[in-house]
């Protein structure tokens, strides 16, 4: 018994000689600009062997960093980045290696001739932002700012005006870099589409922005020479369950006036359902518990917001706005409960009802400089 032993002991010894474990070394670097000297989040590092077949790959992080953990032997590291030139370096990988910093360039393309036939709506990528640029398209020559928003990959506009960036609300919005009364009371239909050059998009705000927005910051850059006269839109909107609001928008542009102006009104019901069942034993009798909820609410509500802009000058604007929303929340609550034993009779049943009715009315006076 003892020889088998020993004989199992060396067979597994043996296994272990005949399978080294792979040594794997680690190579890190640093990935940036050449021209701004600035790190290149998300760029991508590929490695290859020597017959091109893919064995890893990582992206930089915030800081430009990345690293990857390879066994002993010859490679190609393959860094690209959108808007750059690729590199492509090779590496013979036989102890742990910093290559340092890498520097990509711009990408460019020299052409022969150009000729434009038509302008439309494009997105470009820079280092801290998204660059929507507004074409001379349909939408860009009927549509509001908030069809252009609303159009724009990552942003959503809901019916109502809220702006959502990548799904997540708390957006600050900004207009010529500048807080605007027109973006903080869901007024941007007031802007025609017409009159605005592109839509900056940053998702993770630099120092020089304040930390106002948590889900990022949307600057509207207006073309200088923004479009004089009167501007209106009217909109309504429609939804089952009943879910009703008309509106109208208005701008009146003149030479060092900006008036503009918008009002509403809603009407809407909200249905909710819901179901609990539970079952106990306590001292080998049976009893279960039923409750069914449902919650009928109705809101009406109308707001209104005029305001001005005084331009100063091209830098200086002075911005005085009034604001108020008022609504009317009636609700009905109804649940009942059901007590039976356990031979499922109903033992007990209460029936609990609410019903309340919630005004609220807001007001805002603001003056901006």
């Amino acid at each position: 018994m003892r020889i088998l032993c020993l004989l199992g002991v060396l067979a597994f010894a043996s296994s272990l000689l005949a399978n080294p474990i792979a040594i794997q070394y680690r190579i890190q670097g640093q990935i940036t600009s050449q021209n701004a000297n600035q790190p290149l989040e998300y760029a991508t590092i590929s490695a290859y062997t020597t017959d091109s077949t893919l064995v890893d790959g990582t992206i930089t992080d915030e800081s430009g960093k990345f690293q990857l953990q390879l066994e002993a032997g010859a490679y190609r590291l393959q860094i690209d980045f959108i808007g750059f030139e690729g590199q492509s370096l090779d590496i013979d990988l036989q102890a742990d290696k910093d290559l340092g910093t890498i520097q990509l360039s711009s990408e460019s393309l020299a052409l022969d001739a150009v000729e434009v036939t038509a302008e439309q709506s494009q997105m470009n990528l820079q280092l801290d932002k998204k660059v929507f640029n507004v074409g001379k398209d349909l939408l860009s020559r009927g549509g509001t700012a908030t069809e252009i928003l609303d159009n724009v990959p990552s942003i959503a506009v809901e019916p109502n005006g809220t702006v959502s960036l990548r799904g997540r609300t708390g957006v600050t919005i900004l207009i010529n870099g500048k807080p605007s009364a027109l973006a903080d009371n869901n007024a941007l239909s007031t802007i025609p589409a017409s009159s605005i050059e592109k839509v900056e998009v940053i998702t993770n705000p630099s120092a020089r922005y304040e930390a106002a927005g948590n889900a990022g910051i949307i600057n509207i850059v207006l073309k200088a020479n923004r479009k004089r006269g009167f501007n209106g839109t009217a909109t309504v909107t429609a939804g089952l369950p009943a879910d009703y609001q008309p509106s109208f928008s208005f701008n009146f542009r003149r030479e060092k006036f900006n008036f503009f102006g918008n009002i509403g009104a809603r009407y809407a019901n909200f249905i909710g359902r819901g179901d609990a069942n539970r079952i106990s034993t306590l001292a080998d009798i049976t009893s279960s518990f039923e409750m069914e909820y449902n919650q009928d609410r109705n809101d009406k509500a109308a707001f209104g917001f005029v305001g001005m802009d005084y331009f100063l000058d091209d830098e200086q604007t002075l911005t005085a706005s009034y604001s108020n929303y008022s609504v009317v929340n009636t609700d009905q609550n109804i649940t009942e409960f059901l007590y039976k034993d356990g031979a499922g009779e109903l033992t007990q049943a209460i029936e609990q009802t609410y019903n309340y009715r919630e005004p609220e009315s807001y007001n805002q006076l603001d003056l901006t400089y």
